[in-house]
């Protein structure tokens, strides 16, 4: 239900494309069923290392592939290609970056220490149409590098969009999801700024989905130092099943993104999709999905008390959040729209629509 999935429906879906993802078969894909049209063919496991198995399939398959679709700058994503025009000249590539590689601090991702990198970077980059998930640094991006790089946020379900749900039809809830505890997602800070306003907002709870980090686990910990909240604070534990989460997004009136960091954030444009009002960091991410905060209240990261004051407010200025809320809606699916993903995607790729 990620990105890699969802280019694959809309190509199928708008396109007529034959979609399918090619993997190890690492166990059952229910999500598959939101997508019709897309399947999945399974990978050998020859000798348990993906990246060997998979060019083994490519030669075996290259030939019946007119697009193929990977991720990220690395040496995968190379011998993918490589393999791939070894056996299919006339074939198309497309190369989608996190977000994270195409941050300020990674403008100069061409030029690293080992040279081979960098050949290997600049091969990507001449063979594929090579895109970022954030048009924030697209110019600079493509002048560093000398190549035009282009823009593809990942795309909501359209499948999934439904008519906003007032908020008198919602919980007092103030939700997030991801994984919970690992530094990214900085769930230490959003659960210390719950605790500074508890008092305040005695109708409200705050809601969290997720599995902990490895050897963690957050609930224990945060229920030991304030056994008074566990009525109050709900750890949801990691939610599966794709129609319980788009419930959860629609039963809460605020999502809030603490993060430290983030490729896209996912989980933001699914919220706001769904009606959510949004208290993010702020991150290049965030910023791009709330369109300059225009339909959000924003933080700086690891501020504890900033984010306290604005789920405050939030929470006692419920006319406020849910006009912006609506906006925002409409904005996200505008800009995360997966029909006009797929038509850059098709004319970056030079292929008639």
């Amino acid at each position: 239900m990620k990105d890699h999935g969802l280019i694959s429906y809309g190509m199928h879906k708008y396109f007529g494309y034959d979609s399918f993802m090619a993997t190890y078969q690492n166990g059952e894909y229910p999500n598959l069923k939101f997508l019709p049209g897309v399947r999945v063919e399974f990978i050998p496991r020859i000798t348990g290392d993906f990246v060997k198995d998979a060019c083994v399939w490519l030669r075996e398959n290259s030939n019946r592939i007119d697009v193929i679709y990977s991720f990220h700058f690395g040496k995968r994503t190379y011998k993918f290609i490589r393999e791939f025009e070894k056996h299919n000249k006339n074939g198309k590539i497309y190369v989608e970056l996190d977000g994270w590689q195409t941050a300020p601090k990674k403008y100069k991702l061409l030029k690293p220490r080992n040279l081979v990198n960098y050949f290997r970077n600049l091969y990507i980059l001449r063979n594929a149409f090579v895109v970022t998930e954030f048009n924030e640094n697209v110019e600079k991006l493509s002048k560093s590098w000398h190549h035009k790089i282009g823009c593809v946020p990942n795309p909501i379900n359209p499948d999934e969009i439904k008519e906003f749900k007032n908020f008198t039809e919602r919980e007092n809830i103030i939700f997030t999801s991801g994984r919970l505890g690992t530094h990214q997602k900085a769930t230490e800070i959003l659960l210390n700024a719950f605790t500074k306003i508890c008092d305040k907002i005695p109708n409200w709870k705050l809601k969290l989905a997720g599995k902990f980090r490895e050897n963690i686990n957050i609930a224990d910990e945060f229920f030991k130092a304030h056994p008074e909240l566990k009525d109050r604070v709900i750890f949801a534990g990691m939610i599966n099943d794709r129609e319980q989460l788009i419930n959860m997004y629609r039963e809460s009136k605020i999502f809030a993104f603490p993060s430290r960091f983030e490729s896209f954030g996912i989980a933001l444009s699914e919220a706001m999709s769904q009606g959510c009002f949004p208290i993010v960091s702020n991150i290049p991410s965030s910023r791009f999905l709330t369109e300059n905060f225009k339909f959000a209240y924003y933080h700086e990261v690891d501020d504890v008390n900033t984010l306290a004051e604005k789920l405050l407010y939030a929470c006692t200025h419920e006319n406020e959040i849910e006009n912006l809320a609506r906006e925002g809606q409409k904005a996200i699916i505008k800009r995360c729209n997966l029909e006009k993903c797929c038509k850059t995607i098709q004319k970056g790729l030079n292929l008639n629509s």
